[in-house]
């Protein structure tokens, strides 16, 4: 019987996938997406509408200079009617009409006009456009630092994606091997019909496992594309790998920086502008008093002047509107009552949120610690395997089997960094500070999978015959960290 060839084409992880060839660090991801994301530079055009509004209702405070022209062509010529006796006893006689002599006329008026009192209504408009732009800068940030997180968490599932692969191509050849092993054994009648149909669903189990990850490399990547603002298809590649991440400090630390998250300064803004807003709805109770100069310069006729100017005071006064200005005090008021309340929430979704993140961050690196053992427990398994096939008191699929068990634990290894690191982003979010000074880092470690791949190779790919099963072994040692290993000369294994 003879078994599938070990061809062992073990890769570091982080190894690019076919297709990829872009490398990316995680820096250049988050330098690009704060230029190209589209989503965030929604934001940012929000923000700079929100600062124009601050210089236009500015120039409601200063005065207002108006340029008017006119030209005006009439079917008849204007005239001036004088009754008789007007200016005394038979001056004029009778009634008399006096023409401008002409049907049209021209002019250019220039006029000014300066609010003098409004109720305090134009300075409120414009503290409240201070305030909403504040607040749309506040939430641009926002937006920016939570971009930032979703990059960062996707990063760290593209790094450990290709791991996954291998794992998954692991358990696929490993599963092979069980498989061909026990339909061999059945046809010599050590094995039953059912223990092969077995085999052959843990095989295709581990062939859609194969899929699924392959799949989900595609898809993390290409979630970091659209978050990075690149184009459907763009080449892109990660590089590096997750890191161990030691959190050192009290949750009362981190929410002492509560205030500085910008949703949260965003959220007071907007409460700061209600409370303008009510200003600007009870100015409606009071008089509007406006300063008004105007300078006309028109076509002269026998009854217009070539030259006029007026200086006038005004005062508008709203006696009775049914209720519209107290209605709107009242609007202003709840809305100013719901900014508040909604920013006492905020809050303590925010104090939520940095709880919940930093519990996650002891939890897994609790995780990362856990699998870190079972990786060199499972790896220690591995060489003993090795050495028991060499002695042959193993079969090859034992090896094989062993080996894929490794590379699951250290894909579950991987997984347990990537959702560390993500969970360290977390917190960086929802602090808004800088979380790192509490934390220190360490490499991932990582078993030497090439040198056990050449163990393998070294000692056999294929059963013997049953001729040749019963030689022994000729031992030569294959040295890899402290174990020797005796070398199988007949590439076989029982």
């Amino acid at each position: 019987m003879r078994l599938l060839p070990l061809t062992v084409l073990l890769v570091a992880l982080g190894t690019p996938l076919t297709g990829f060839g872009a490398t990316i660090s995680q820096e250049e991801c988050i330098r690009q997406a704060v230029s190209l994301n589209s989503g965030l530079q929604s934001f940012a055009a929000t923000s700079a509408v929100a600062a124009e509004e601050i210089n236009i209702s500015r120039s409601a405070l200063l005065p207002a200079l108006n340029l008017r022209s006119f030209f005006t062509l009439r079917d008849k010529a204007d005239h001036l009617l004088i009754d008789a006796n007007v200016f005394g006893p038979g001056f004029p006689s009778q009634k008399t009409s006096i023409s401008t002599g002409s049907t049209d006329s021209y002019g250019i008026q220039l006029s000014l006009r300066q609010p003098l009192f409004t109720g305090g209504a134009l300075i409120a408009a414009h503290q409240k456009a201070g305030h909403e732009s504040a607040a749309a800068a506040h939430n641009y940030s926002r937006q920016t630092t939570l971009l930032i997180f979703q990059i960062k968490k996707t990063y760290n599932e593209a790094l450990i994606a290709d791991g996954r692969i291998q794992a998954a191509e692991k358990a696929v050849l490993a599963a092979k091997e069980r498989l061909q092993v026990a339909m061999a054994r059945q046809d010599e009648g050590y094995v039953q019909r059912d223990e092969v149909l077995r085999l052959e669903a843990h095989l295709a189990m581990a062939q859609a496992v194969l899929l699924k990850n392959r799949n989900r490399s595609h898809q993390v990547r290409s979630r970091l594309r659209q978050l990075v603002g690149l184009k459907p298809g763009a080449e892109i590649e990660v590089t590096g790998r997750p890191a161990i991440l030691k959190l050192d400090v009290s949750l009362q630390d981190l929410i002492q920086g509560l205030e500085r998250r910008d949703d949260i300064n965003s959220s007071r803004e907007k409460a700061a502008a209600a409370e303008a807003d009510i200003t600007i709805a009870r100015s409606g109770f009071l008089p509007q008093v406006f300063l008004e100069g105007s300078y006309l310069r028109q076509k002269e006729t026998s009854i217009t002047r070539p030259a006029i100017w007026s200086l006038s005071v005004q005062a508008e006064w709203s006696l009775f509107e049914w209720g519209r200005t107290r209605s709107s005090v009242s609007r202003a008021v709840a809305q100013h009552s719901s900014r508040n309340l909604a920013l006492e929430e905020l809050k303590g979704q925010a104090r939520l949120e940095i709880e919940e993140a930093w519990r996650d961050m002891l939890e897994l690196q609790s995780l990362v610690t856990a699998n870190e053992k079972m990786v060199k427990a499972e790896e220690a398994t591995l060489a003993r395997t090795i050495v028991n096939w060499s002695e042959g008191s193993a079969r090859v699929d034992d090896v094989v089997s062993s080996e894929a068990v490794v590379w699951e634990a250290y894909d579950r290894y991987c997984q347990s960094a990537a959702s560390l690191n993500s969970a360290f982003a977390a917190l960086e979010a929802a602090t808004s500070g800088d979380v790192s000074r509490w934390t220190t880092q360490e490499n991932l470690y990582r078993p030497n999978f090439e040198d056990y791949a050449l163990l393998i190779k070294r000692g056999g790919a294929t059963v013997p015959d049953a001729s040749t099963s019963s030689e022994k072994p000729h031992n030569a040692d294959i040295i890899t960290g402290t174990e020797t290993i005796p070398k199988r000369s007949d590439h076989g294994a029982r």
